[in-house]
């Protein structure tokens, strides 16, 4: 099979990190769809316009092959659709879905821009993961659907638990929990979100959680926008580190920089806040201002999130494990 090296070669490299670091149940998977259903371990050797060239271990023997690409399109697209259709094929109990059913209790806005979903659920819900998030079906039931009533390839998006709690002092485990949205226009994700009520029922067809475990020791940098601030709140309020941090929160619009209250910021924290326009260069300006960067963690527009991890790879010197910094969206 061709060949063809990227023209990126900074995107390559970042795309292997990410995946590599967060994302090895997926890599697993395309692994053991693709090369072998055995597989043990797997290392993502290279990265071509064709496909992924991956590295598998399986008993005494090793095999390094390359995965051609099932799409086509840009390159995190392609890599992006060939491990959820792994996911989907694979029968791997770690890699099958995670089906999920909420109940809406209520739908708030607490700031312009972002509401939260009060949600129950009947399976309990996580107490100490920052960063965890379901990936939502962008639809509603009056009744908990059959399986077969699901629809495979309907919209999802992700959406970050921002805290869970029991609904009473009876209750055996964490029932009750807040998510929150930020709405941008007419998008589908924000209309879904948008039009939620209470009584109606929705679904999770798996999850996702970041790492943030880097952040536990030296001086550290969070940094945020509207979709990701749920995550920053979480660690802020459970902050592990004896540093405090430093803050950084984009958002577009003024009033949304209310969604971290300073009672929220470890003592002696700085935050810092910033307007959406002329994001990485502002986001430069102030990373170049401090002395001592150990590790960050972030997620924001991606080809700003790709000039931040490029200066932290470069001029700072963080590996893949301290320089956790991604995209969640695309402009």
């Amino acid at each position: 099979m061709k060949r063809t090296p990227l023209a990126d070669q900074i995107q390559k490299i970042d795309i292997i990190e990410h995946v590599t670091e967060d994302h090895y149940r997926e890599l697993l998977a395309i692994s053991r769809v693709y090369l072998n259903s055995e597989t043990e371990t797997v290392n993502f050797i290279d990265l071509f316009e064709e496909g992924m060239l991956l590295t598998i271990q399986y008993g005494d023997q090793q095999k390094t092959d390359l995965i051609p690409f099932l799409a086509t399109g840009e390159i995190h697209h392609k890599v992006r659709h060939l491990a959820m259709t792994a996911i989907e094929r694979s029968s791997d109990s770690q890699s099958q879905a995670k089906h999920q059913f909420f109940d809406v209790l209520h739908n708030q806005m607490i700031t312009k821009n972002i509401c939260r979903l009060t949600l129950k659920s009947s399976q309990p819900l996580p107490i100490d993961k920052p960063g965890y998030a379901w990936n939502f079906s962008l639809t509603t039931f009056d009744h908990i659907p059959d399986m077969a009533e699901l629809k495979i390839n309907e919209q999802r998006r992700y959406y970050t638990l921002r805290q869970a709690k029991k609904s009473s002092a009876t209750v055996a485990f964490n029932d009750i929990a807040f998510v929150d949205v930020f709405l941008h226009g007419n998008t589908p994700g924000s209309v879904w979100s948008r039009n939620l009520q209470q009584g109606d029922i929705i679904h999770s067809a798996g999850d996702y959680n970041e790492k943030t475990d880097h952040l536990e020791q030296g001086n550290t940098v969070l940094i945020a926008d509207e979709t990701s601030l749920p995550t920053v709140a979480w660690l802020l309020e459970n902050w592990k580190n004896p540093l405090p941090p430093t803050v950084i929160s984009i958002t577009h619009q003024i009033e949304d920089q209310d969604y971290l209250n300073n009672s929220q910021l470890p003592e002696n924290s700085q935050i810092h806040h910033l307007h959406y326009s002329n994001c990485a260069d502002n986001l430069l300006q102030i990373l170049e201002t401090i002395p001592q960067i150990d590790s960050v963690w972030g997620a924001f527009e991606h080809h700003a999130a790709k000039i931040i991890r490029q200066y932290l790879r470069t001029q700072r010197k963080l590996d893949a494990r301290q320089n956790r910094v991604k995209g969640y969206w695309i402009e």
